[in-house]
């Protein structure tokens, strides 16, 4: 004779419905986001189409591109030897021993022993790249708008004011 304790799961008929109604909005979201991202793209297409001016809408195109990819690889390059470096100089000054939470577990885990779990089990030649290539993009990212900056430079044209300590034009 068996005894339940709990009461037994029956699926309600409502459950199959919820789960698509979650997947279609998150759908949804997703798109708008997408759509939100490219609109300008879109609109700037668009519009130096119907103007007649494809050289300029490349030319911010390229620039935008030329900016973003610049960025994203000095930053990368010093995000990854900053990182190298550190993994280096840790792995020779170890001084804590390694925990070995198999036989020490109680449960609940404080601050440093997290942390040391963390830098013993995780693999950090796999880690570093990810987090290097994930906060060189967001700065990339940021850093984008810059593009009329990179133009500006690029084709400079002269202003016809001196600077009054160098003697030179003050055209960038």
């Amino acid at each position: 004779m068996t005894i339940r304790i709990g009461r037994s799961r029956r699926p309600t008929p409502w459950h199959g419905a919820l789960r698509v109604l979650i997947i279609a909005v998150i759908v949804i979201l997703i798109c708008l986001i997408l759509l939100g991202l490219i609109s300008g793209f879109i609109v700037d297409w668009l519009w130096f189409s119907a103007v007649g001016y494809w050289s300029v809408f490349w030319t911010t195109i390229v620039a935008e591109a030329v900016v973003f990819f610049s960025v994203f690889v000095v930053t990368a390059i010093i995000l990854w030897i900053n990182g190298w470096f550190a993994f280096r100089f840790a792995q020779s000054q170890q001084l804590s021993p390694s925990l070995n939470f198999e036989q020490k577990f109680t449960g609940t885990m404080t601050l440093p022993e997290i942390v040391a779990f963390m830098r013993d089990r995780l693999s950090w030649h796999f880690a570093i790249p990810v987090a290097v290539s994930l906060l060189a993009v967001l700065v990339a990212w940021g850093e984008v708008e810059n593009w009329r900056v990179l133009l500006r430079f690029i084709y400079q044209m002269p202003y016809g004011a001196s600077d009054p300590v160098f003697n030179k034009d003050i055209s960038f």
